[in-house]
């Protein structure tokens, strides 16, 4: 059974945790509802309901809707579109997924539309749109952030996903199932459906043997990667053990090279804990002054 297909949001109210962008006194929903939303692009943590935004949005305006991922789009698909629909009465939403992968020259290609409002561009994004969009991109559209599920709102989705069904969960299981997920939804809702299709009755067990540990957001986006790397550091720095060891166990569980963190520390131990010498030192290949 395809829960991610069948429980997907079909208007604002179903869309979780985004009461922010969603409640009826929320600008965007206005917007929507008075069909003059302009360009957006909206950034937030995988599994939120991105794109079951932009595609509620066309829903509400009543939008012709084209949907296209930034890793396989040509602009050749894009400029079809703008041809098509060049003198037409109404104006398509063209929504585009991973829309930091877009090439400078893929994002200046939406430029011309963007400016004369020929048609609706909204894209999505795991990653900051301030450093992944070209500034131009940036100041014709609006900006809005997604926000990780609830727990709370995971496990209201769960019981919609098991009612009327012969799927049987405990309260035990239940919990590890809202909490390894990491406040994706479809995250949670794939590791329920593969566990249906091993046994309607789904132990906390069966769980753990396909997803051993709580999902995370890792290290290997940069953004988090520099973020918890300089947490790190200035944890040891302001002498605070417990967040230095809290911030180096985040390294190690989203699977952060050790060579990469030694060095670190070796540059934090030259810079901020001991006084340095003039002589060096080599640690793969990465020179550093030896300290007393």
């Amino acid at each position: 059974m395809d829960f991610s297909h069948l429980l997907r949001p079909k208007n604002f109210d179903d869309l979780l945790s985004q009461e922010h962008l969603t409640s009826l006194e929320s600008p965007l929903r206005i917007l929507c509802e008075k069909r003059v939303l302009g360009h957006s692009f909206f950034y937030g943590p995988a599994g939120v309901g991105k794109t079951s935004l932009a595609r509620i949005i066309a829903n509400v305006m009543d939008l012709p809707f084209f949907e296209f991922n930034a890793t396989s789009l040509k602009i050749e698909q894009l400029r079809k579109i703008f041809e098509q629909y060049k003198n037409a009465l109404e104006k398509p939403l063209i929504f585009i997924d991973e829309v930091h992968r877009l090439a400078k020259n893929q994002q200046e290609v939406l430029l011309p539309v963007m400016e004369n409002n020929s048609v609706l561009i909204i894209g999505a994004s795991t990653e900051n749109p301030f450093f992944s969009l070209t500034s131009a991109i940036r100041s014709r559209a609006m900006l809005f952030e997604l926000k990780n599920i609830t727990d709370a709102a995971l496990l209201t989705l769960v019981h919609k996903a098991t009612k009327d069904t012969d799927i049987s969960l405990d309260a035990e299981t239940k919990d590890y199932l809202v909490k390894s997920s990491g406040g994706d939804a479809r995250a949670m809702l794939k590791l329920l459906e593969f566990c249906s299709s091993v046994s309607e009755n789904i132990t906390l067990e069966l769980l753990k043997s396909l997803r051993p540990n709580a999902l995370s957001a890792g290290s290997s986006e940069a953004g988090v990667h520099y973020d918890l790397t300089s947490a790190m550091i200035k944890s040891i720095r302001g002498s605070d053990a417990d967040a230095g060891i809290y911030y180096l166990a985040r390294l190690i569980e989203g699977g952060e090279s050790a060579d990469f963190i030694a060095r670190r520390l070796v540059i934090l131990a030259s810079e901020d804990v001991g006084k340095c010498k003039s002589t060096s030192a080599n640690i793969n290949n990465f020179m550093y002054d030896k300290c007393e």
